[in-house]
């Protein structure tokens, strides 16, 4: 059987991904153009489980699984706010804007999908759960001052309000790797 590269996501409304384009427009007019790759503002997603490459005949125990995840959990908002980079802006090799919420619907729908999935014999993910949207990532001919510039640059901030979304459902995605970049496609959608 093929595999396919597979993650669980939450799509992004257009107005949210609209202001990510703008903050990643700001911040790309700060960095030279070969320090950081952007992502595409229409790719951008709140990654849940990322499952690696899996064999095309175990997407159904994996919508199924999926399915049982969201069926106590009930549609909820996020706000989208704050920049920041992984591991550190000292050290950024991944610049994020925040993904926050007031209560703990998004918590309990990753660990329900984390759970679910760990029934089906899918690894659980050790490094824990940082609602995050990436915007780039830093490219790796980078020089150390290039890298202590966009620690800089990400420090000194791209204001932007915070952007409430709505939350009512989760998809399943697969992800194909190209030389421009990563191109996704909805296999399922489950609402909450």
């Amino acid at each position: 059987m093929p595999s396919i590269r597979t993650f669980i996501a939450i799509r992004l409304t257009d107005e949210v991904r609209q202001l990510l384009a703008r903050v990643q427009s700001k911040l790309a007019s700060q960095v030279d153009a070969d320090v950081v790759r952007w992502g595409d503002k229409d790719s951008v997603h709140l990654t849940l489980k990322f499952l690696g490459d899996v064999s095309s005949d175990r997407l159904p125990v994996i919508h199924s699984a999926v399915e049982r995840a969201c069926q106590n959990v009930a549609p909820f908002a996020i706000s989208v706010e704050g920049l920041g980079c992984f591991p550190s802006t000292r050290r950024p090799r991944v610049v994020w804007v925040g993904v926050r919420e007031s209560g703990e619907s998004l918590q309990r729908l990753q660990r329900a999908i984390e759970d679910a999935l760990a029934e089906e014999g899918f690894e659980r993910d050790r490094r824990g759960f940082t609602p995050h949207l990436t915007l780039g990532r830093l490219r790796r001919q980078a020089s150390r001052g290039d890298v202590e510039r966009l620690g800089r640059v990400v420090e000194q901030g791209v204001t932007f309000p915070a952007l409430e979304m709505g939350v009512a459902s989760v998809s399943v995605m697969k992800s194909e790797l190209r030389p421009s970049g990563a191109v996704y496609t909805q296999l399922k959608q489950v609402s909450l």
